[in-house]
């Protein structure tokens, strides 16, 4: 008799060889944070409401559930009323396994502009894997 020992939960490996899950998008599947005390705008799906305040360094992000990770394939976000300056250089993606140590995972370039602004990972096998996620401007 051969016995197989399976995870609790489907992994990325099992469902992409054995298909044994189907790994679903699901937007709002984490909990957000941020440091200034309106960052929930920036996740209320509303395209036309600004941050109360927009000067010095800042963060806001999700964190999913412990023991679990989220896999993105692009990064989508919407800007109005910008002014480059205020973005390029000073305003990067990140990742992070523990909430405390992050990498940077992209920087906004001189290619932002008003509306929606995207960053795609072009093949699985880059896309990030990481518990939190946020963008930090300086």
């Amino acid at each position: 008799m051969t016995k197989c020992k399976l995870p609790k939960q489907s992994t990325i490996y099992s469902n992409s060889n054995f298909e044994i899950g189907k790994s679903e998008p699901n937007l709002h599947s984490g909990k957000t944070f941020g440091t200034h005390s309106d960052y929930e705008l920036i996740f209320d799906s509303s395209i036309v409401k600004n941050p109360s305040d927009t000067s010095g360094a800042c963060h806001a992000g999700m964190e999913f559930k412990e023991g679990h990770v989220g896999m993105i394939s692009q990064v989508k976000y919407y800007t109005s009323g910008i002014d480059k300056d205020l973005f390029v250089g000073t305003t990067i993606f990140q990742g992070s396994m523990d909430g405390s140590s992050y990498l940077d995972l992209f920087a906004v370039d001189e290619n932002i502009h008003e509306g929606w602004n995207y960053h795609k990972w072009e093949h699985t096998e880059d896309y990030p894997r990481y518990r939190f996620y946020r963008f930090y401007g300086s």
